[in-house]
This record gives C-alpha cells, structure tokens and sequence, in this order.
C-alpha cells in the first residue's frame, strides 16, 4: 500500500509541478521510454499484490484517471486565483448572487447545505481551495487504496 501511495503522489506532484502534462491525451498518449517506465512501475506495484490482469487494467485505469483529475482540479484553482479576485472575495460575490437567483437554495438542496454545515472547507487566506484539493487527493487515495485492499483479499 506504500508502495502504490508513493507512486501515486509522485504522479500528482509531477502533473501539480508541470500541469501542461493533463493536456497529453490518455486516448493517444506519448510513447516514450519515461512514460512507459512510470506505467511499469505502477504494474510492478500491483502485480505483486496477487490481481488477476482485468482486475489491475482496471485499476490502472481508475487511478490515472483519479490523479488526473485531482491534478487538473489543483491546477485550475491555481490559474483561477492568478485572474486578479481572491479566492475568498470570489466566493462571496458569487454566493450573493446564488442567494439572489435562487432564495430558496437551502431548501431546494438540503444535501448541500448539510454538508456545507458538518464539514466546512478548512478556511484561512487565499489559499484554502489548493489545501481542501490536496486534502481531497490524499483522502481520496486512501478510499481507492481501501478498494484495491478489497479486490485483492477477495482474489487471494
């Protein structure tokens, strides 16, 4: 599980460093010796824990596409706060007019509303959404792990 969760941070902190890198296209991908050596160190990974091949292409797949999108998500926070608003005066302009458009918001989405209640972004300068996004990528990580943990007890 170390193994996996190391390799999966390396893989976030490279696309978080390098965000040009979301635009190589998983459909057609770059065929060179370095990006095929970070899919062998993946399948390394998870050809020891015993996975049968479907189960592991599988799960290439979900955590490509999981870092990805944790990584773009990142990356357009970060290029969002560079347009000239803070984050925090963004939101709240943005909040005022939801407030005006829909005035009945809270019943119309109660979910969200609860949710916004029992567990608030960790607010705090203009950096909380990139905390609350690597938040989200570590948490997340470890709930695909748990699922991965699962498939191989089950084939073990």
């Amino acid at each position: 599980r170390i193994s996996l969760s190391n390799w999966a941070a390396t893989l976030f902190a490279l696309h978080t460093r390098h965000p040009w890198t979301l635009d190589v296209s998983l459909a057609r991908p770059v065929l060179g010796p370095r990006e095929q050596a970070g899919l062998e160190s993946l399948l390394s990974i998870l050809y020891s824990t015993g996975l049968d091949s479907p189960t592991i292409r599988r799960s290439v797949s979900m955590l490509f596409h999981f870092i990805r999108g944790s990584a773009r998500t990142l990356a357009e926070i970060r290029s969002a706060s560079t347009i000239g608003e803070s984050e925090s005066h963004w939101w709240a302009q943005s909040s005022a007019a939801l407030t005006a458009a829909a005035p009945d918001f809270a019943d119309r989405f109660p979910h969200t509303m609860q949710l916004g209640r029992e567990a608030p972004p960790t607010l705090g300068g203009d950096f909380y959404l990139e905390r609350e996004a690597e938040e989200s990528f570590t948490q997340g990580l470890q709930i695909l792990l748990d699922g991965i943990e699962s498939q191989i007890r089950k084939h073990s």
